[in-house]
């Protein structure tokens, strides 16, 4: 009986869990249906005294966060018990933090409160100190890629999923093996990435589909990775 508690406690946990991400997603799906604004125009709140002064910035639903707060704490506090609950890590064999394993993510994007201005990773990286970078949502370009050129690794999306309006202007497959090609005019290039690579059953990227980018990315750059997220 001892083992049994234990399970039927975790069990209800994420029963709690389970139900505060429903009622979530049932007030996320009725705010959209009435919605005259894209749901990704919502963005985190800035402080009170804060001034946007990027003239690319996209679309901003200023209502959003607030009627999607009751719920989105409830999910919190679930998580939150949920990662209290587990036992803590032992770090003391983990090598120390370095710039070498910290990797800013970014590029221009109307959603979430982004911009599209073409610096907006560099901008991010800067303020991270960051030296290594994946970069997203934008074009694969050879503007792009030399505007990006300082940063010492540099990892670039290939698929659709979350791409700005008009930034894959070519099949994802197109896409890889362009990015291949421009990986020997810029050797800090490592890698392509799937973004959304798989979040549920409807999202799922095929193997089929995966398999196809790899062969492209491939193509002129046998070094090359390829990342899922």
């Amino acid at each position: 009986m001892t083992n049994i508690v234990p399970a039927v406690i975790k069990n209800l946990e994420r029963l709690d869990l389970d139900i505060a991400l429903e009622k979530l997603f049932i007030k996320r799906n009725a705010l959209i249906k009435n919605r005259k604004t894209d749901y990704l125009a919502s963005y985190a709140p800035r402080p009170q005294d804060y001034v946007e002064d990027d003239p690319l910035i996209g679309e901003l639903d200023h209502d959003w966060y607030a009627q999607i707060q009751e719920e989105n704490a409830a999910v919190d506090r679930e998580l939150l018990k949920a990662l209290g609950a587990l036992p803590a890590a032992d770090t003391r064999g983990a090598p120390p933090l370095g710039k070498e394993q910290v990797w800013v993510w970014g590029g221009p994007t109307p959603s979430w409160g982004g911009s599209m201005a073409d610096d907006t990773l560099l901008r991010g990286a800067a303020y991270f100190n960051a030296e290594n970078a994946v970069y997203v949502y934008g074009p694969t370009t050879d503007k792009m890629m030399r505007l990006h050129a300082g940063f010492k690794k540099l990892v670039c999306q290939i698929n659709s999923n979350c791409r700005s309006p008009g930034a894959l202007a070519n099949s994802e497959e197109e896409n890889a093996e362009l990015l291949s090609r421009l990986s020997l005019q810029y050797p800090n290039i490592v890698g392509a990435m799937c973004d959304d690579y798989s979040t549920s059953f409807t999202n799922l990227l095929l193997p089929e589909r995966f398999e196809k980018m790899y062969r492209a990315l491939k193509k002129h750059n046998e070094a090359l990775r390829l990342y899922g997220v």
